[in-house]
């Protein structure tokens, strides 16, 4: 509002307000005449607001400390918004940003109606950034006369005089100034920006000696390619400390193509270096919200100050262009956000189910056979699973068949089912798995159970297939398909029939004593602890030669007890003798204790030599279905279970 505009209307209104106080007649006029004389007035009134709003004058008072342009929001946008819509460039008739609905998002009606008061205030150019001229047209339109105001460069039209440039007064005048400019050392080369972040890129240092220097722009080179900021960042902006100089929404207008680089220019500020002074400066780059990895590895990987990239003016009104030779390149380590760099890491757990015997019941169903035991990791973002193919192998023909597959979850000391599936060739698919997550950084931990039908006494040994990471579909949180790392490995190998024994390791122990005597033996004694359960049917073991125990050297030479040392054991408790067996009653479970020794004159020869390590390991359990039927031989026992530790022998 100017000055006299004001003092106009304060003066109507003092006259309206005491013309209405007095009573008719007075001063001899008429009511009437009194009537059209207070009539006259408010048309006056009504004809100076309406000069007023055409010069964007409006009652509402805003404060800005930062620049505002689209997608920010704040109570200062609402406050602009409330301002034009007084000032009679409206943003919208009705509805959301109308008079009485403003709102403290700046979107497009904010940025329509801003660029409207710019080309009617003079402010260039008028696209409706609302930035650090257009706020200083704001607080000091009603004393301005003159010049039009750049929003770009800053100023106003008519250059510099007398050592001042917008407002900002060098403290020597008349002096030329030697600027010269470098990088920054803060922040350091390669700096880290994340998708949607806005943060320090690269800093310069402009350095001013013998006179002062008015610092007014910035032009630097951010890469060789459109995907500069077609793909990878939307705004650039320049700080002083905490003091935001200038913002530009990067686009075709705004990123000029020089030979072969895209330059940026930061500008339309005014900042006073002191002779002696080194300012440093740092440029902050926006990153879209969404970057394919495509673009994290190429460009930006030339930024840099050109020649002449620095403008200054100095005391004497000269421009002072600084580095007199381009700066060499930065670079930026561009990254994807968490949810698009999100990883499936997945393994078997080291509690995965060892070979082992699952019987069926009487009607040849063996449920719930657990075949493997997998760990799902999700690393920098959260995973959904949504699809898991798996599969068994028959390695040994039997009568028993897969029927249904199903998944657990661990959940705390429980299992929790999550999908079920028909096998077809031995094959299935949980699919459309709708709310499987695996949060960032957590592991959870997944059960593969099989049931299993139509086994009988005729025994099937099925497999679960080496199968790899690829047979599960995994997607971040954008939606997008990420394949898991690693391989799953192999589960159990799993014996199913209708009977046969099933065997629990107990432990086990190795010693090496020296003779007493020089020259003697001494003797390697070892033993094995495991209990035997008669699953399905009765089970009868020899009493003699049932167990086989093979011993290992740190050479990796090998040889079994059946021509090596000697293996006994005792009758069990629980148990009855049955010709030359021991019989296990039906669901009858038994403790066995094996020992094992060796003179170590008989073990160390020509394979087996002095200083060597050894160990042992229980490899093979015969058993039969009668005193007299044909035995088995069981020989899936995990090495890496059925064994001692490793003891030296030496005499």
């Amino acid at each position: 509002m100017t000055k006299t505009l004001a003092q106009k209307i304060v003066a109507i209104a003092t006259t309206l307000t005491v013309t209405g106080m007095l009573a008719a007649p007075v001063y001899g006029l008429t009511t009437a005449e009194l009537q059209v004389q207070i009539d006259a007035l408010l048309a006056q009134l009504s004809t100076l607001q309406t000069q007023l709003s055409a010069m964007g004058g409006s009652a509402a008072a805003c404060t800005f400390t930062r620049s505002l342009y689209l997608g920010v929001s704040g109570a200062d946008v609402k406050c602009l918004q409330q301002y034009l819509n007084g000032a009679g460039f409206p943003l919208a008739g009705s509805g959301v940003g109308s008079p009485g609905n403003e709102t403290q998002y700046y979107g497009g009606l904010s940025k329509a109606a801003a660029a409207a008061w710019q080309l009617a205030n003079g402010v260039s150019p008028a696209v409706g950034y609302f930035g650090p001229l257009s706020q200083a047209k704001y607080t000091s339109l009603a004393g301005t006369t003159g010049g039009t105001t750049d929003e770009t460069t800053g100023g106003t039209t008519g250059g510099t005089t007398g050592g001042t440039t917008g407002g900002v007064v060098v403290t020597t005048p008349g002096v030329e100034a030697i600027v010269s400019t470098e990088y920054a050392p803060s922040p350091s080369n390669n700096s880290v920006i994340k998708e949607g972040e806005d943060k320090d890129a690269f800093g310069v240092r402009i350095k001013v000696r013998q006179g002062d220097a008015i610092f007014e722009r910035l032009k630097f080179i951010l890469g060789t390619s459109t995907s500069v900021y077609t793909r990878q960042f939307t705004e650039a902006s320049l700080w002083d400390g905490t003091t935001e100089l200038d913002r530009v929404v990067l686009n075709s207008s705004t990123v000029v193509k020089d030979s072969s680089n895209y330059v940026v220019t930061l500008d339309g500020f005014k900042r006073l270096i002191k002779a002696g002074e080194n300012a440093d400066f740092v440029v902050k780059l926006k990153a879209y919200s969404q970057i394919d990895s495509t673009y994290t590895t190429t460009d930006p990987s030339a930024i840099s100050v050109p020649e002449n990239g620095v403008r200054t003016v100095d005391g004497s009104a000269i421009n002072q262009y600084a580095p007199s030779t381009a700066l060499g390149a930065r670079t930026v380590d561009l990254q994807q956000g968490e949810a698009e760099q999100a990883e499936l890491v997945m393994s078997r757990n080291a509690d995965y189910p060892k070979a082992y015997r699952a019987v069926a019941d009487t009607q040849g169903e063996a449920d719930h056979v657990v075949m493997n035991i997998i760990d799902a990791k999700a690393k920098k973002g959260r995973v959904k699973i949504t699809d898991w193919a798996a599969s068994i192998a028959e390695v040994t023909d039997g009568n028993a068949t897969g029927s249904t597959a199903y998944l657990y979850r661990k959940d705390g000391s429980s299992w929790k089912l999550i999908a079920s599936a028909t096998i077809t060739t031995n094959g299935w698919t949980w699919a459309d798995m709708t709310d499987e997550w695996v949060e960032k950084d957590a592991t959870n931990t997944y059960k593969i159970e099989v049931k299993f039908t139509g086994a009988s006494t005729t025994e099937a040994r099925y497999d679960f297939s080496n199968a790899t990471a690829a047979d599960v579909t995994a997607q971040n949180e954008l939606g997008d398909t990420i394949t898991p790392s690693e391989s799953l490995g192999t589960g159990s190998a799993v014996f199913v029939a209708t009977r046969g024994p099933i065997y629990t390791f107990t432990g086990s122990t190795l010693k090496y004593t020296k003779a007493s005597v020089a020259g003697a033996s001494g003797t390697l004694e070892g033993s094995f602890t495991f209990k035997m359960k008669a699953s399905g049917a009765d089970v009868y073991a020899s009493q003699t030669g049932a167990i086989i125990v093979t011993i290992l050297d740190d050479d990796g030479t090998t040889t079994t007890s059946v021509s090596f040392g000697t293996v006994v054991y005792s009758q069990p408790s629980g148990t009855q003798t049955s010709g030359d067996t021991y019989q296990i009653p039906q669901d009858g479970e038994v403790t066995f204790v094996v020992n094992y020794s060796i003179l170590s004159g008989a073990l160390l020869v020509s394979n087996f030599a002095a200083g060597e390590s050894f160990k042992l390991r229980l490899t093979t359990i015969e058993w039969a279905p009668t005193n007299a039927g044909t035995a088995t031989s069981d020989t899936y026992m995990d090495a890496a279970v059925w064994e001692t530790g490793w003891v030296t022998v030496s005499d």
